[in-house]
């Protein structure tokens, strides 16, 4: 969920279901799953932040403010089960044009001006991120899958840019 507004028009119902969708949904799953995750002793979750849960972007104040707590959350539960042998990391992807919310972040930037198309709003992103070119799903996905592998058996708390290099600079 992600609609690109001023602060000053976000509705009080849509700053909750923002909230809830984004953050809320996060706390359900993990508070459901811990249980037979502890009781595995190798349980892990790998929670889907955003780039906007580790910088502020204009338009998007209650989707960032959800992703930044996404972060939070995934940092403050991995500390509290690591000794359960529970991982809890994040992946923090940027905008992937291919996925739905994708589509819809196109289509919003088209009619605020960012591009006449989605072609030109994709190369236009494409060019602002260091490995000039747009994300994948499977960029998200392989990210994930390092951070449920034995690869990553010494990583716990993190949120991992799958960016482009967007935060590095």
């Amino acid at each position: 969920m992600c609609q690109l507004r001023a602060l000053e028009d976000v509705s009080t119902a849509e700053w909750d279901t923002i909230l809830s969708v984004n953050l809320r949904g996060t706390f359900l799953v993990m508070r459901q799953a811990m249980p037979h995750l502890k009781a595995s002793g190798q349980g892990r979750i790998v929670n889907v932040a955003s780039d906007a849960g580790k910088r502020g972007f204009p338009l998007l104040g209650a989707y960032c403010a959800s992703k930044f707590a996404v972060v939070g959350l995934t940092q403050a539960v991995a500390a509290e089960v690591a000794a359960s042998g529970v991982r809890v990391n994040a992946v923090c992807p940027a905008t992937i044009a291919e996925t739905s919310m994708g589509r819809t972040v196109i289509a919003q930037k088209i009619e605020l001006g960012y591009g006449v198309d989605a072609a030109e709003v994709v190369a236009r992103g494409a060019a602002s991120f260091p490995l000039q070119r747009v994300g994948t799903v499977a960029d998200a996905v392989d990210a994930i899958l390092f951070l449920i592998s034995e690869g990553s058996s010494w990583i716990t708390g993190e949120s991992i840019n799958v960016d482009g290099g967007s935060l590095a600079g």
